[in-house]
């Protein structure tokens, strides 16, 4: 019940009502800025890990001597067996890259879409598991795509013969004109870049637990300063005062004239507008309306 008013209060009152819509205000804008950030996060990083792998592939496919090796493997294929691969300089030369730069598998294959290396040895000379069609036409790759060690990003790059300078080629170091003899692999596991996006994700999770922070405390301020501005009264009370002040004030037979500190009409009733012939006097002085001085200082 309110002492005021007279009135029973149901609920929350207008102050916490304004500090809870506020706090779900602060909350729901948080809340999108974060996910959004979540979904840029994971598509750049998803972006970065294809990008990585493709710069890895291109330039273990364009390593002189591991394009030596994988043309003289498919001159004459068949010929090498699972144990000759892994002790081969293919293996060799891809687990060094791996080990090197943290990838999760770096393959390489020849014309056929055999193994000739494979972090797993049991699967060498055996066929990819993904679809090497695009790379062993001569184009380089980007997917995302599920192979034997998992789901991963990865990329195929064309591995080019060396032109035969017997023959009056150049020796293309670069590897751009040579025939395709095989081709590289390389990938870089989901789970790795699933963790780098949580670790972007839990970084923006603490400055949005920030923001709702200072959101809540400026959220109270502003509340407990409205409570004070109303003396705690919701809304309809504020009103209800307003509505019960003039029914008194227009009720009064005699005149009644409020003045605030700066000498301004803020109330005046009917009785006294018509006792003065005054217009609209609030939020006018005395001496603008032309009331007489002897009236002014009474």
């Amino acid at each position: 019940m309110d002492r005021a008013t007279g009135r029973r209060r149901t609920g929350l009152d207008f102050a916490r009502r304004t500090l809870v819509l506020q706090l779900l205000v602060v909350l729901v804008v948080v809340g999108i800025a974060t996910v959004a950030y979540g979904v840029l996060s994971s598509s750049e990083n998803r972006e970065e890990a294809q990008a990585t792998a493709l710069a890895i592939a291109r330039t273990a496919a364009e390593d002189p001597a591991l394009r030596a090796a994988v043309t003289a493997e498919t001159a004459d294929p068949g010929v090498a067996t699972a144990s000759d691969l892994a002790d081969g300089p293919v293996q060799r030369t891809a687990e060094a890259v791996r080990a090197r730069t943290g990838a999760l598998f770096v393959v390489v294959t020849d014309d056929r879409g055999l193994r000739l290396a494979h972090p797993d040895p049991a699967e060498l000379g055996e066929r990819v598991s993904t679809d090497p069609t695009v790379a062993l036409a001569g184009r380089e790759e980007v997917t995302w795509a599920t192979g034997t060690l998992g789901e991963s990003a990865r990329a195929k790059v064309p591995v080019r013969a060396l032109a035969d300078a017997s023959a009056g080629g150049d020796d293309d170091a670069g590897g751009g004109s040579g025939r395709v003899v095989g081709e590289v692999s390389v990938g870089f596991a989901a789970a790795t870049v699933r963790d780098s996006i949580g670790v972007d994700v839990a970084a923006i999770g603490v400055v949005a637990l920030l923001a709702l922070g200072v959101g809540a405390v400026a959220s109270g301020i502003l509340s407990r300063r409205l409570a004070r501005l109303t003396l705690g009264l919701q809304p309809s009370e504020l009103a209800g005062l307003v509505q019960d002040q003039a029914a008194v004030l227009s009720g009064v037979g005699e005149g009644v004239l409020g003045l605030g500190p700066d000498g301004r009409v803020t109330v005046c009733n009917p009785r006294a507008a018509e006792l003065l012939g005054l217009v609209d006097p609030v939020g006018r002085t005395l001496a603008d309306l032309g009331v007489a001085p002897v009236l002014r200082d009474a």
